[in-house]
């Protein structure tokens, strides 16, 4: 990383003291779709502290796929512009959470699971996602 975006980013942290921003939203539904048997990414979490660090959140899933299986593993990504924090860290991987889903093998039809991702700050957000697989 560069002086300048070192600069940058230190200059954010303090202009935007209370940027403890998360890229995600409370008990929004997640639609996907999925091939039969084949994995799915269907969401990454992640977590910035108020002095620009990153971290990843803890996941708790609520309610289980009937006709598949879940995976939460540490992945990367790079922030959405619509996501707070875009401006502060555009372009770079950000570790995060990964939700993957994997259908049973010849299953097709609708899955649907809920999760909950914990936050260091202690909120707790809730998930849903609906998956239609072989569509």
């Amino acid at each position: 990383m560069s002086r300048t975006s070192l600069f940058l980013l230190l200059i954010a942290c303090i202009a935007f003291p209370k940027l403890g921003a998360i890229a995600t939203a409370n008990a929004k539904t997640y639609k996907a779709n999925a091939g039969t048997n084949e994995e799915t990414h269907v969401r990454k979490h992640w977590f910035f502290y108020k002095n620009c660090k990153t971290t990843i959140p803890r996941i708790l899933i609520t309610k289980k796929p009937k006709h598949g299986t879940l995976d939460i593993r540490p992945t990367k990504g790079k922030l959405r512009p619509s996501y707070e924090g875009y401006r502060y860290y555009k372009g770079r991987n950000l570790p995060a959470a990964g939700v993957y889903y994997r259908s049973n093998k010849g299953f097709t039809g609708y899955d649907d699971f809920k999760y909950r991702v914990l936050l260091p700050d202690g909120r707790r957000l809730r998930f849903k996602a609906k998956i239609a697989v072989g569509r």
